[in-house]
């Protein structure tokens, strides 16, 4: 029983995180802004990206949640975070390129309000993805230096607390930017 709900959590949080994901990439792909629909193209792709998100950051999760307890090799560790980093920098990289797309089309239609709702989502999402580059480097510094064991007492803060208050600071952004203007 305690298994499956931890299997539950982390499915939920994965759900969260690639869903999240998927919003504003969908939003910088222009879907509501300059298009009505997405092609059908790329919604098979999105799809596609959210199925095998799930199913590689979930096995990260449980692989990271058993490192400590059952001693999971580095080499396990590693092979299981990997996929996962490769596949958020694709995300992230088809995000800004989307975003940077729409920002010309935007500016050539001369729709100023919109180009600057998408400039500052842009600079949003630029100083969040440094925040969390910084974030891993710091987690990938300290798990080195302590061997995998890390220091609890301080590493939540950049294992579970920055990636957290980014998407709470992403998302009140984006119902900031999108809020109903009269």
């Amino acid at each position: 029983r305690g298994l499956f709900l931890f299997g539950c959590s982390i499915l939920f949080a994965v759900a969260k995180r690639i869903f999240s994901y998927m919003l504003v990439l969908v939003a910088s792909l222009g879907w509501g802004v300059t298009k009505p629909h997405l092609e059908r193209s790329t919604i098979l792709k999105i799809e596609a990206i959210c199925f095998v998100y799930i199913v590689l950051d979930s096995i990260k999760d449980f692989v990271s949640a058993f490192r400590q307890s059952h001693a999971v090799p580095g080499l396990l560790w590693f092979l299981a975070v990997l996929p996962v980093s490769l596949l958020n920098g694709g995300i992230f990289f088809w995000t800004f390129t989307a975003l940077a797309n729409l920002m010309d089309t935007l500016e050539q239609r001369r729709q100023t309000a919109k180009l600057e709702l998408f400039r500052r989502l842009w600079r949003v999402l630029a100083i969040s993805l440094a925040t969390a580059g910084l974030s891993m480097v710091y987690q990938i510094v300290v798990d080195n230096r302590d061997h995998g064991l890390g220091n609890w007492t301080t590493a939540w803060v950049a294992v579970d607390g920055v990636p957290h208050v980014l998407f709470f600071g992403v998302l009140a952004v984006m119902m900031y930017l999108w809020k109903p203007n009269a």
